[in-house]
C-alpha cells in the first residue's frame, strides 16, 4: 500500500503540468519554474525518474503568492500537487473542486482528482474521472493513458490482469513472441508502454502484475523489433522480478535462443555457398587453360562418336 501511495504522489505531479522530452530523458516543471525530475535514461530501459528533494512549504509559499499576483489558475493547481504530495488528501479534493467550479473542464483538474479517487480505493470515480482528463486532451502522457484507463476498468470489473486487458493484444501464449502488428505499430506501443512503466516504475519496486505484464511486453516489442539481446533479456528478468511467471519467461527465452541459433546456422551455410559459388566463377575465369580444355573435350567426344560409327558399318 505504501508503494501505491508513492507511485501515485508521482502521478499528480506529472500530470499537473508538462513534460518534454530531451536527449537524456524526461524533464518536468512546477508553473514557478521548480524542476521535479530529470531522468538519466530514456526510451531504452524504464527505470522512473529521479527526483529532486523539495522544500514543499517554501513552494506552496511561493505558489500561493504568484497566485495572488497574477491570478493564473495554474499556479493554485499546483499547490494542489504539493498539498498531495504532504497527504493532505482532503484538503487537495476541496481545492480541485473549487478549480473545477470556477475553471471547469481542466485536463489537470480532471486527471488529478481520477488519480486521488485511484489511490483512495474508489475506482469508479477514478475511472470516470481519468476517461474526462483523456476528452479534454487526447495526447495527454504522449497518448498513452488509454492503458491507464484499461488498468482501471480491470480493477472496477474485477478482471485478471493480461496483456489484452492492458494493452489490447498480445504476443502468443506459445513459447516463441509473434504478433500481426507492423514495426511502425510496435514502435507506437512501445513508446505508450515505456510511458506508462516509467511512471509506474518510479516508486513501485515490489511485484506488481500490471507493471510485470507491461514489462513481460516490452520485452516482446523489443525482441519484434530486432533490438540488442541484451536489451530485452534485461526486461524479461525484470518482469520476472515483479511477479510474471519465471518459468513461462524461461521457456520463451530458450525458445528465442534455439530460434536465433537455427537463423545463424542458415544464415552461415548460405553465406558459404554463396562464397563457394563466387571462388569457383572466379578460379574459371582466372584460369587461362579452361577453354581450352572446354574445346579438347568437345573435339574428342566428336571423334569418338565418328569413330563409333565408322566402326559399326
Amino acid at each position: 500500500m505504501k508503494s501505491l501511495f508513492r507511485l501515485f504522489i508521482f502521478i499528480f505531479i506529472f500530470q499537473t503540468q508538462f513534460s518534454f522530452g530531451c536527449l537524456n530523458g524526461e524533464t518536468l516543471e512546477l508553473k514557478n519554474g521548480v524542476l521535479l525530475y530529470q531522468d538519466s535514461e530514456y526510451m531504452d530501459i524504464p527505470k522512473g525518474h529521479d527526483f529532486y528533494k523539495q522544500d514543499f512549504e517554501a513552494i506552496i509559499k511561493d505558489l500561493r503568492k504568484l497566485y495572488k499576483e497574477t491570478k493564473d489558475i495554474d499556479y493554485l493547481s499546483d499547490v494542489g500537487v504539493v498539498l498531495i504530495l504532504q497527504k493532505k488528501y482532503n484538503e487537495a479534493i476541496k481545492l480541485y473542486n473549487e478549480i473545477e467550479k470556477s475553471h471547469p473542464n481542466r485536463y489537470s483538474t480532471a486527471s488529478n482528482l481520477g488519480t486521488i479517487y485511484e489511490l483512495t480505493g474508489d475506482n469508479i470515480n477514478a475511472l470516470k474521472w481519468i476517461e474526462k482528463a483523456i476528452k479534454i486532451n487526447t495526447k495527454s502522457h504522449n497518448g498513452s493513458e488509454w492503458i491507464h484507463v484499461n488498468i482501471l476498468k480491470a480493477k472496477v470489473n474485477g478482471l485478471n490482469f493480461s496483456s489484452q486487458n492492458i494493452i489490447n493484444t498480445d504476443f502468443s501464449f506459445e513459447s516463441f513472441p509473434n504478433t500481426d502488428l507492423t514495426k511502425n505499430n510496435l514502435s507506437s506501443l512501445r513508446f505508450q508502454i515505456y510511458f506508462q512503466l516509467n511512471e509506474r516504475m518510479s516508486f513501485i519496486k515490489a511485484k506488481d502484475k500490471s507493471i510485470a505484464i507491461l514489462l513481460f511486453d516490452l520485452a516482446n516489442i523489443d525482441y519484434l523489433l530486432g533490438k540488442k539481446s541484451s536489451q530485452y533479456k534485461e526486461l524479461y528478468k525484470m518482469a520476472i522480478d515483479y511477479g510474471f511467471d519465471k518459468k513461462f519467461v524461461e521457456d520463451r527465452l530458450n525458445a528465442i535462443e534455439k530460434h536465433e541459433l537455427i537463423n545463424k546456422s542458415e544464415v552461415n551455410d548460405l553465406t558459404i555457398k554463396e562464397e563457394n559459388s563466387k571462388k569457383v566463377k572466379i578460379d574459371n575465369k582466372e584460369n587461362p587453360n579452361f577453354i581450352i580444355y572446354l574445346f579438347l573435350i568437345v573435339v574428342l567426344i566428336i571423334i569418338s562418336y565418328l569413330l563409333f560409327k565408322k566402326f559399326k558399318k
